[in-house]
């Protein structure tokens, strides 16, 4: 039958376009995956490398007021201060909910009391 033929022709036709179309977007898909790894290694150097500004200009900032943290009680504060650079999300999770008691501790560079 000649409709049925037709049938099957169309059939194979839209076939081939699907796996082509099929094709095209997987490798669309994996350079997405490759530009995506990109960024996000580039995304990577630049927040360690802002980590490592934190912690020097921790350390200038330390050394230039290192009496008045002294005088305050606070000589561990530069370092309390710098190593929250190397801890992600340390600040964000800990301070919204800091009770006074915690703040009052950050403030002078002593590990925070554990929340309640």
């Amino acid at each position: 039958d000649v409709r049925a033929v037709r049938e099957q022709a169309a059939r194979h036709g839209q076939a081939e376009r699907d796996h082509a179309r099929a094709a095209a977007d997987a490798a669309g898909s994996a350079e997405a995956v490759v530009d995506a790894e990109q960024a996000e290694q580039r995304a990577e150097a630049a927040v360690a490398d802002a980590r490592a500004q934190v912690h020097v200009q921790v350390g200038r900032w330390a050394d230039n007021h290192s009496r008045l943290l002294s005088d305050a009680g606070c000589p561990a504060a530069p370092t309390a201060l710098g190593s929250v650079a190397w801890r992600p999300g340390w600040v964000r999770r800990s301070m919204p909910q800091a009770s006074p008691a915690r703040k009052r501790s950050a403030r002078c560079g002593q590990r925070p009391p554990p929340s309640a």
